[in-house]
């Protein structure tokens, strides 16, 4: 407001001036504050920083200007109102809407949940199927470790069995031999 009452006095004012004029607010805020009302179109001003001035606009066009910032915000209030107060026509089609959207709104909620419910019993069984199948592996994997090892088991018996036949085939061939050469020694 004291932005319009500088506007009607002032045609051209230092920035210096205004900010004492404006002591209570920063410059940059009192910029700020001019270029919503210059946007709003509720007063017309130029600043010129270079020249460290700002200009006012002429009034006549201001007062147009004014005129329709003041037919917008009337329009604007209409509407605010017609929603805060709406007319008895509208509230009658609301509350022929509202019943149904209530009755789609609580269908569609269902449909979600029963949705839901479907994708987590999926997952679930995923999931289970993927533990049954690691299971699987890992019983797979077990059997195969005891059949290597028992089959490495045999293996060694087998070697070992094979190693024992040997010593005995070689002893009974020693023994075979000292007999003989006793045999000789007795003979002689």
């Amino acid at each position: 407001m004291l932005l319009k009452q500088m506007s009607h006095v002032y045609q051209t004012m230092k920035i210096d001036s205004m900010s004492q004029i404006i002591p209570f607010f920063e410059l940059f805020k009192v910029e700020k504050i001019s270029v919503d009302a210059v946007k709003h179109k509720f007063i017309a001003m130029k600043v010129d920083h270079v020249k460290g001035v700002v200009l006012f606009g002429n009034m006549r066009l201001e007062s147009d200007k004014l005129h329709d910032h003041l037919t917008l915000f009337a329009e604007s209030l209409n509407k605010a109102r017609a929603m805060i107060y709406p007319s008895t026509k509208k509230a009658s089609k609301l509350s022929e809407v509202l019943p149904g959207l209530e009755e789609i709104v609580d269908k569609e909620h269902k449909i979600l949940l029963a949705r839901k419910s479907i994708i987590e019993k999926r997952k679930e069984e995923q999931e289970r199927q993927l533990l049954e199948m690691e299971r699987e592996e890992e019983s797979k994997r077990q059997m195969l470790q005891k059949k290597t090892e028992e089959a490495k088991k045999k293996r060694l018996a087998a070697v070992f069995e094979q190693q024992r036949a040997e010593r005995i085939r070689k002893r009974s061939g020693s023994l075979k031999r000292h007999r003989r050469f006793y045999r000789k020694l007795k003979s002689i």
